[in-house]
């Protein structure tokens, strides 16, 4: 069993996020997590971005969004972010992945406002995408919500992962 710290980082500095972090790595806790919203009562940051500036802060602690929110971002540009930061980390980060959220949201920047069970298929097709373009080989996908035609991305994860649970001591693995 491993200990998480983080969550919701509404309002805090990036310098308050940064001496959480290093704190929790000193105690010993195995992940540090954090929300993936782009509309909310208080400043939020942006994940990817601040999880990749925490890891070149930390030595061991593990890095994952709480979930992160598949409609906000492609497919493939999900692949390559996640593929970048788990390079740069070491291999320490731990993707967790919804498919749902909040459809006011959604619908305040444009995104596509899925029925329950579209998210979910949604989501499966974004798995199969990323999974391809992980392998190194040119990637076609035909989906419903997602088309991906003989794409590839150059830098897949650290640690290539067979599959996902959005819950756990080890989301990858």
């Amino acid at each position: 069993m491993g200990f998480a710290a983080g969550g919701i980082l509404d309002g805090k500095s990036a310098t308050q996020v940064l001496d959480l972090v290093q704190s929790t790595d000193e105690l010993g806790y195995d992940l540090f997590t954090m929300t993936d919203h782009l509309h909310t009562e208080q400043p939020t940051p942006e994940p990817r971005t601040l999880l990749s500036w925490l890891a070149g802060k930390t030595e061991r602690i593990e890095f994952a969004p709480t979930v992160l929110g598949l409609p906000y971002r492609e497919p493939p540009v999900l692949a390559k972010m996640a593929g970048t930061l788990d390079q740069v980390s070491g291999g320490r980060l731990v993707l967790g992945l919804g498919a749902d959220g909040f459809d006011q949201e959604f619908a305040a920047f444009s995104l596509t406002v899925r029925s329950n069970a579209r998210k979910v298929a949604a989501q499966r097709e974004a798995i199969e995408i990323m999974r391809g373009l992980w392998s190194g080989e040119p990637t076609w996908y035909g989906g419903q919500d997602f088309t991906v035609t003989e794409a590839r991305i150059s830098l897949p994860p650290a640690h290539p992962r067979s599959g996902w649970v959005p819950a756990g001591r080890r989301h990858w693995r």
